[in-house]
């Protein structure tokens, strides 16, 4: 099965005679093609769940390539709850409760970091996932203060960007609800952190090595 978007439904299309296509979002009606929201009716009164095992493999995400061919990693269920608890945002530091964490969704699905430090996260603590397709930075601030978010993980050029570029200057920061980044893929310099600390006091960076 294929879930994909609209955007993205011309880089699969000719797969849709072998392989059940899941469209999510707005579009215009597509053959062969089933909306997500036909999944919502399914009748699950007779699905017999399989037995799930921590050792059984979960996910097949690929690395980015950073130091050399992207490859598939082979993830275990033990994998990513052992990642869950060891480095997510702290909701109780926070003082949030289940469901009022809002988490940005700007890193690859496909790639270790936003399917754990995103998707996974998010559904773990019950809240909300903002997508965004691409990163341009008015179109990053805009969502951080018109959906109220909370977590955002980034990597350091954006980071860069949020402490150097002057369209920053053009927003109101007092309207973030910004609580937490997480930085990752990438080393953190300590002057480029210190000057974001500077620039948003009392959001908290959390540096981590996702593999």
């Amino acid at each position: 099965m294929i879930i994909t978007d609209a955007i993205s439904y011309q880089k699969v299309q000719h797969l849709v005679a072998q392989i059940p296509i899941i469209i999510v979002g707005p579009h215009d009606p597509l053959e062969g093609v089933t909306p997500i929201e036909k999944l919502y009716e399914t009748d699950t009164t007779n699905v017999c769940l399989p037995q799930v095992l921590q050792e059984d493999l979960c996910a097949l995400p690929f690395s980015s390539g950073t130091t050399g061919v992207s490859k598939g990693v082979m993830i275990t269920h033990r994998n990513l709850i052992a990642n869950l608890c060891s480095t997510l945002f702290d909701l109780e530091r926070a003082n949030l409760t289940p469901g009022q964490n809002v988490t940005l969704g700007l890193m690859p699905f496909f790639h270790i970091y936003g399917f754990t430090g995103i998707c996974c996260s998010t559904l773990r603590s019950k809240g909300t996932v903002v997508v965004m397709a691409r990163f341009e930075l008015r179109l990053f601030l805009n969502a951080l203060i018109d959906y109220g978010v909370t977590f955002a993980p980034i990597v350091p050029p954006i980071i860069l960007a949020l402490v150097k570029n002057p369209l920053v200057n053009e927003f109101d920061l007092t309207k973030l609800k910004l609580l937490a980044v997480m930085t990752a893929a990438a080393p953190l310099a300590p002057d480029l952190q210190k000057s974001f600390e500077e620039k948003f006091p009392g959001v908290i960076i959390q540096e981590v090595c996702i593999y």
